[in-house]
């Protein structure tokens, strides 16, 4: 018989080494798992405040940024938008005999009164015979007499920035006041040559042709550097550059006095007689002659007749 050695021992694997790992403390770094095994990530107090201050950086880097482009957009918008009323000019002039439209200032030389002059149902005015060349309404379609005198109705049933008429005004031009009268004859921040219509040599104080006569467009020396309309102050409160702010944007005529300085802060755009339109700087303008007559010696003429002898 063979030798009887005991009972036979059979030697099993155990998985204990492995439990007892599962059981060892997580390194301190190292996040505790979740409950299916996948290792949980956080941030710390001070990553969340670091994240939140590159952030903070980038966007002060960027706004500046993307407030440029919006502004350059605006001026790029206005500049087209100015252009538009050049091409109705001449549009017009080919019906009309070589003719110009009136400035919209009364037979007394005002705007803001009754009658059939000097308000938005003056036949004789720009802002009713251009506008058909551009697909656009007249303005004394929008307006009923005697118009209202509360600014909130004039800005929602009359062409205003941002609101109805996109052609009739500047991207750029913004109110932070209601002007005087409350716009109750309109809005204007493009407007018309007020010195286009002078009879001599003579100046700002020199007379004005008859209403409603105006001048042929052949009539004019330079056309190229005659401002047929430029973009006008439109906020009473921040564009003050004459001496009577409270009155911006409510006449469809001025000259240079009244420039805009929008488009930050540079100038405005202008449509000269021959078609063409860019931004002028308001500096290029001012400061006016002592005599209260424009600046001589520049590219841009206002009044033709007077330039003429007063380079």
């Amino acid at each position: 018989m063979p030798p009887d050695y005991g009972p036979t021992i059979v030697r099993q694997e155990t998985d204990a080494p492995k439990r007892l790992n599962q059981h060892q403390p997580q390194p301190m770094n190292q996040p505790a798992p979740t409950r299916d095994g996948r290792p949980r990530f956080a941030f710390t107090l001070i990553e969340l405040l670091v994240v939140i201050a590159i952030v903070a950086i980038l966007a002060g880097m960027l706004l500046p940024a993307l407030s440029k482009a919006k502004d350059k957009a605006k001026g790029t918008s206005c500049l087209n938008g100015i252009k538009q009323w050049g091409l109705g000019q001449l549009l017009y002039a080919g019906d009309y005999d070589d003719k110009m439209p009136r400035d919209g200032m009364g037979a007394a030389g005002t705007y803001g009164v009754a009658g059939t002059s000097g308000n938005p149902s003056d036949a004789a005015a720009w802002f009713n015979l251009l506008p058909t060349y551009m697909s656009e309404k007249p303005l004394s379609t929008y307006w009923a007499a005697p118009g209202s005198a509360v600014y909130a109705n004039n800005t929602a049933s009359l062409p205003y920035p941002g609101g109805k008429g996109k052609v009739w005004h500047c991207a750029a031009a913004r109110q932070g006041s209601a002007p005087t009268p409350n716009g109750q004859y309109g809005f204007f921040s493009f407007v018309m040559n007020i010195d286009l219509k002078k009879a001599d040599a003579s100046g700002v104080g020199g007379p004005s042709l008859a209403f409603p006569d105006m001048p042929r467009m052949a009539s004019i020396l330079k056309p190229a550097n005659t401002v047929l309309m430029f973009d006008s102050v439109f906020d009473p409160a921040g564009e003050v550059i004459n001496a009577s702010p409270g009155f911006n944007s409510v006449n469809p005529a001025n000259r240079w006095r009244s420039f805009a300085i929008r488009h930050g802060g540079r100038g405005g755009n202008i449509v000269f007689l021959d078609g063409h339109s860019s931004l002028v700087s308001t500096n290029t303008l001012l400061p006016q002659q002592a005599s209260g007559d424009e600046k001589l010696g520049i590219d841009v003429i206002w009044n033709n007749l007077y330039r003429a002898v007063n380079p």
